[in-house]
């Protein structure tokens, strides 16, 4: 039977039955035989291919791309068609026609995997280091060598219970372990231990839990963070559930010490010894550039979004096309885009694709969610999706928050009141707290309250000093409520902020984003002009 050959180390080859030399000349088309002829099955799906090669371009555009490389393929298998095949939703090589050359005794220098392949697209670029077992430009620092396959190992989390004595068998307990797991799931560098994994192992990280009964019987649960190697503790926490608590999920409290908590675990993750000159460790890079995506500085969200680009992977992919899509949202709601349309058209890209990549991750869910609302106006399928979210997730805040933005348009206030108090309680003492303390006031605002929804201003203000939403509503409020004083001083902050900010633009310019002010039949924005 004819078979091709492929050889994967050195210069990539495929050789015909008779030993001719049959590469294709496409490096996309050499990758995609490289990816089929390393998996157990030389199996892969269409969307997964178009996602690891064509990850910045349009499903439509990607589908395409992908079409025109396996018509390459075809060609260069003529001999012997039935060496590939496809159907509607997925692309195989044909063992019975393949053959993959074996990697080569140790040579010198040590021949590499896929040499001289430099298709340019990040995804794939993560996908060929952890298969080249690139430490020098992987996600683990040196100090965790990968695995035989060229996958590199995760950190892992072990959870336990902190006291034997503890009500081990509380509903609640058990409840908090599974929410736990949930988001450790969500973060790219963390994996949960479980049972026989975590026999004769030492995790990187111990999380602790302990449930006693308290004063008037009311419920606590104990929570800490240890570092088993230091032996350091990094959290420790008590937390009163009250007498009433029913699940988890009612408890707004015991939601936000999970956030809190693995807030707390991913800045030891990025500050762990070894792993901070690892420049494209994906959780570290995350939490760099969330600064700066919340900085409304465009430079800094220019290097965000540079960040996101580089450093995705497949692991990564849903929250990383996320977090561009919410880039797209807040530089169209902002006017920070030279090409708002076209940068529309790119938020709406990435949400697909956070979808696709990783349809059961909230964060992917809610940022997908935003656009859908600030960009598509699809008020529907944003609260679905942010709907989704939540459910899959109660302790991400962002969830929350999308489903209030959802209901923000909507006109159903009351109820964006609710899901925004309930992300403003997650957050606490987070850095997502000046976010969602804005999207209280937001609510508050449209229900008339406006002294509430002044103290929220001010306080998302002082939390972040480049965030200007706040500042723009709260100098409308001062201003209706005739402050003069203070709406100068917010008034000279937004200048310093915003290089063409004026007066007449705030009360006049149906564009200049304060929406909710502007449709308020409280506000009179005008009065903005009488203070000065």
């Amino acid at each position: 039977m004819s078979k091709i050959k492929i050889e994967l180390y050195g210069p990539f080859r495929v050789l015909s039955s008779e030993g001719a030399d049959i590469t294709p000349k496409s490096l996309k088309a050499q990758a995609i035989i490289a990816i089929l002829g390393t998996t157990d099955t030389f199996t892969r799906k269409r969307s997964w291919l178009r996602q690891t090669l064509w990850s910045d371009r349009s499903r439509d555009q990607g589908s395409a791309s992908l079409r025109q490389a396996l018509t390459a393929l075809r060609r260069c298998f003529a001999s012997v068609p039935e060496a590939i095949l496809t159907s509607r939703s997925e692309i195989w090589l044909n063992p019975a026609h393949i053959e993959i050359a074996p990697k080569p005794p140790d040579s010198s220098p040590p021949l590499e995997f896929l040499e001289g392949n430099d298709v340019s697209d990040p995804v794939f670029r993560r996908w060929l280091q952890e298969m080249r077992g690139d430490t020098a430009n992987s996600s683990q620092s040196n100090s965790m060598p990968p695995t035989g396959n060229g996958v590199v190992p995760k950190w892992t989390v072990r959870l336990e219970n902190l006291d034997a004595r503890s009500l081990a068998c509380h509903p609640i307990v058990a409840e908090f372990h599974d929410l736990l797991g949930q988001n450790i799931a969500e973060l790219s560098d963390l994996v949960l231990l479980k049972g026989s994994q975590s026999e004769g192992s030492r995790p990187n990280f111990r999380i602790a839990i302990a449930a006693s009964n308290g004063p008037d019987e009311s419920l606590v649960l104990e929570t800490e963070v240890i570092e088993p190697e230091t032996g350091r503790q990094i959290w420790h926490h008590h937390q009163d559930c009250g007498t009433q608590i029913q699940s988890l999920v009612s408890n707004v409290k015991l939601l936000g010490v999970i956030y809190r908590m693995l807030s707390i675990v991913s800045k030891a993750l990025v500050n762990k010894t070894g792993l901070e000159s690892s420049i494209s460790q994906p959780q570290r890079l995350l939490i760099d550039a969330l600064p700066k995506i919340f900085s409304f500085d465009r430079r800094l969200m220019d290097q965000a979004t540079s960040v996101l680009h580089n450093s995705l992977d497949w692991r990564t992919a849903g929250s990383f096309f996320g977090w561009q899509a919410q880039i797209s949202v807040i530089n169209v709601a902002e006017r920070l885009s030279d090409a708002p349309e076209a940068c529309i058209e790119r938020g709406k890209h990435f949400a697909t694709k956070a979808i696709e990549s990783d349809p059961m991750s909230s964060m992917a869910l809610s940022t997908a969610a935003n656009a859908h609302v600030l960009l598509n106006r699809d008020i529907a399928t944003g609260g679905e999706l942010a709907r989704l979210a939540i459910r899959i997730n109660p302790a991400n805040p962002m969830g929350w928050w999308a489903y209030s933005n959802a209901k923000l348009y909507s006109q159903d206030p009351s109820s964006a009141l609710d899901s925004a108090r309930l992300a403003q309680k997650i957050s606490l003492n987070t850095p997502l707290q000046f976010w969602c303390d804005f999207q209280v006031g937001l609510a508050l605002l449209c229900l008339g309250r406006l002294d509430e929804a002044a103290r929220c201003f001010e306080r998302s203000s002082a939390l972040s000093p480049n965030f200007r939403p706040p500042r723009r509503y709260l100098l409308a409020i001062l201003a209706q409520q005739g402050n003069a004083e203070r709406a100068r001083q917010i008034c000279d902050q937004l200048r310093g902020l915003e290089l063409d900010f004026s007066l007449e633009a705030f009360s006049q310019d149906m564009t200049y984003p304060i929406s909710f002010a502007r449709n308020s039949d409280i506000l009179d924005l005008t009065k903005v002009q009488d203070l000065f």
